[in-house]
């Protein structure tokens, strides 16, 4: 019964792990994992914190929120040294290591803010915006908005991204000089 940013959150983990070290994790949906595992869960409600500890046996992520969820699993990628700095290829960074190391370690954090918005505001963006999509998740932006001229775009396209957005729990908002998509100028 995982959501869909603990779903991504295992995605992610195994996919970065793999470019990291070319192990090769499973995805297992299990309510009580073994030992040796990377445990993913989650809550209802509050922020989108997240508790990260590492012990000998186990890392356990449990965000305070599904969105809380993947950026727990973004953390613990960043502190194994991968970074983001801006969309796509150019702007990742993923180390290659033969083995990993960390420390044994409890990692708390809370959003000071509910949502955190970025708006998407020139049509040059929507070339790239499922890249925009994974790189604000990453960079634990929870609030997407678009530019309100763009509706039309959106209406085209929505059936592709929309699954994105969805995956990561992701607010959709319009914004903008959008009130002529409602009411009509000369009213």
């Amino acid at each position: 019964n995982a959501t869909g940013p603990e779903t991504l959150a295992a995605q992610e983990l195994a996919k970065y792990i793999r470019a990291i070290t070319q192990a090769e994790l499973p995805i297992i949906n299990a309510a009580s994992p073994g030992p040796h595992e990377i445990m993913v869960d989650s809550a209802e409600g509050g922020r989108d914190g997240f508790d990260l500890t590492v012990t000998r046996d186990r890392i356990t992520i449990h965000g305070h929120t599904p969105r809380g969820a993947l950026y727990g699993a973004y953390q613990l990628l960043e502190d194994l040294g991968c970074r983001w700095y801006y969309i796509g290829q150019l702007g990742e960074v993923v180390p290659m290591a033969a083995s990993l190391r960390l420390p044994h370690q409890t990692t708390t954090q809370s959003a000071s803010f509910r949502e955190r918005s970025v708006m998407v505001a020139y049509p040059f963006y929507y070339d790239r915006f499922e890249e925009w999509i994974d790189f604000l998740a990453k960079r634990r932006i929870n609030n997407l908005v678009i530019y309100g001229q763009s509706l039309d775009w959106w209406k085209s396209t929505r059936a592709r991204y929309l699954p994105l957005l969805q995956a990561r729990n992701m607010i959709l908002e319009f914004g903008g000089h959008i009130l002529p998509n409602f009411v009509p100028r000369e009213l």
